[in-house]
Order: C-alpha cells, then sequence, then structure tokens
C-alpha cells in the first residue's frame, strides 16, 4: 500500500478531554489521501482510551516508553510518519475541513516546499485570564495566496520582529511541510526539533533550505488551555535556561551556525 500524501501528526499528553474534539476535527477532512498519527507521550489519564476508540484504516497510534520533553516527544512522532507532506495538529486544535483538499490543490499547481497560514485562537474556560476566558479571537484577513521570501522572513527573525512575522513563519503547528526538507535538517543537526522554542527552531532551519514560503489564511484554530501554559512555560523553559535571556534569538543563532549559514 502506497504512503499517504499528508501525515496529521498529533501529539499529546494527559490532556484526553481536549483530544476527542481535535481527533473529530482531524477525520473530517474533506480530502481522502491522509494519515492521522495520534502520539501519546506516556499519559496517564484516558488519553490511551480516547485513542484506541477512535482507531481506523487512517489513523495509527504509536507511544512513547516514558515522559519525553515536548521536542523530544514531536521528534518521536515525526519519526513514525510516512506522508510526503507533514503536519502537526496539537490536541487543543482544530482544522479546518477543507484544509488538505486546498494544501492538495495548491501543491499539485505551485510545486511549493512549504506553505503556512494563519490562525484564529480560541481561549479554553480554564485560562489564567478570567477576563477572556472562553472568548474567540479571529484576525482580519483576505483570501489571497502570498509568497513570502525566505531571506526576508529570517532577518526579521533574527531582528526580533516577532509580532510582524510569526503568523507566516512555518513552526508545523500552522504548516505543512515537505518530507525531503525535514530530513534534510535531520541529516545536519541530529535533530529537527531544539528546545526550548521547537516550533521557532524549526521555522529558522525550514527557511534556511528553501527560498519561499506559500501563506495563506485562515485554516485552523489554536487552542489556549491552562494546561499549555504549565507544560510549555514552567517545564520546558526551566530545563533549557543555559540558552540566555533572549531564548528564541539565541535558538535562531543555534541553528543556522550548525546549517553553515
Amino acid at each position: 500500500m502506497s504512503n499517504p500524501f499528508f501525515s496529521i501528526i498529533m501529539p499529546t499528553r494527559n490532556r484526553a478531554d481536549l483530544l476527542c474534539y481535535s481527533l473529530k476535527c482531524a477525520k473530517a477532512q474533506e480530502f481522502d489521501d491522509f494519515e492521522i498519527l495520534v502520539s501519546n507521550n506516556y499519559s496517564s489519564d484516558e488519553t490511551e482510551k480516547i485513542i484506541l476508540d477512535s482507531l481506523d484504516s487512517r489513523t495509527r497510534y504509536i507511544h512513547t516508553n516514558r515522559s519525553l520533553p515536548m521536542p523530544d516527544s514531536w521528534e518521536f512522532a515525526l519519526a513514525h510518519a510516512k506522508g510526503e507532506y507533514i503536519l502537526f495538529s496539537c490536541d487543543d486544535d482544530a482544522l479546518r475541513p477543507d484544509l488538505l483538499q486546498f494544501l492538495y490543490n495548491l501543491i499539485k499547481k505551485r510545486k511549493p516546499y512549504c506553505v503556512s497560514w494563519m490562525f484564529g485562537v480560541y481561549i479554553h474556560p480554564n485560562w489564567y485570564d478570567k477576563t477572556i476566558e472562553n472568548s474567540l479571537k479571529l484576525y482580519s484577513y483576505s483570501q489571497k495566496i502570498t509568497e513570502c521570501n525566505s531571506e526576508t522572513l529570517l532577518k526579521d527573525l533574527f531582528d526580533m520582529k516577532i509580532n510582524k512575522v510569526a503568523i507566516q513563519l512555518p513552526k508545523m503547528l500552522n504548516s505543512c511541510c515537505h518530507k525531503d526538507v525535514l530530513n534534510k535538517i535531520k541529516n545536519k543537526l541530529g535533530k529537527i526539533f531544539l528546545p526550548p522554542c521547537p516550533d521557532y527552531s524549526v521555522a529558522a532551519a525550514i527557511l534556511t533550505l528553501i527560498q519561499k514560503v506559500l501563506f495563506k489564511v485562515h485554516f485552523f484554530w489554536e487552542g489556549y488551555h491552562a494546561k499549555q501554559l504549565a507544560q510549555m512555560l514552567v517545564a520546558e523553559m526551566r530545563q533549557h535556561l543555559p540558552f540566555g535571556t533572549n531564548l528564541v534569538k539565541n535558538l535562531i543563532c543555534f541553528f543556522t551556525r550548525r546549517l553553515n549559514l
């Protein structure tokens, strides 16, 4: 049996109450040639039951044998993906049902190595700031497909113009990338996702290897959840303080030095 065109990788840990909805959204795609790869990072709640109850011909289940830091969990999941193009969807996010069909048509027409997209934000009811909990944030956008120059995006990123370029960066949570590009990164660096900011580090690495990114809006909902804060800001950041106070910029510099660029 041939490999799928897309792999939707869904890393998860102890958020069974959210995972069930993210899985439903991923399964609702209007395109057929894809797999959903759910990677359970040593959960202790009902996560495994939710996954096993959801298994079908397009859904695969893998799990770690111990709790891994987020970058290592993503790395573990990616190593098992079979698709030609890879995208990640967290267990508190939701994909639009027409995402994969749109991406497939665009890829066949314009042959991009990478496509990124804007997202809306849903603030879960348990968010720490009670003034914005259970709310939805939408950004203004058009239907235009924009061609973004990688060198320009990298320059803005190095200049710490995060607010300007963050939505266009191919951070894997808001983009799909050809597996060959990701394999090149791994061959040079040994790993694709480096702490403490694996989404920004992989974006910088991708941009050093391709000339342009196609950018489109808006194709998924990003969830903001209280557990997300605990896992990302406490566990990960405390482990990797040697990167310095300006974590994102130091990580970008590390990546580009390792890639000899």
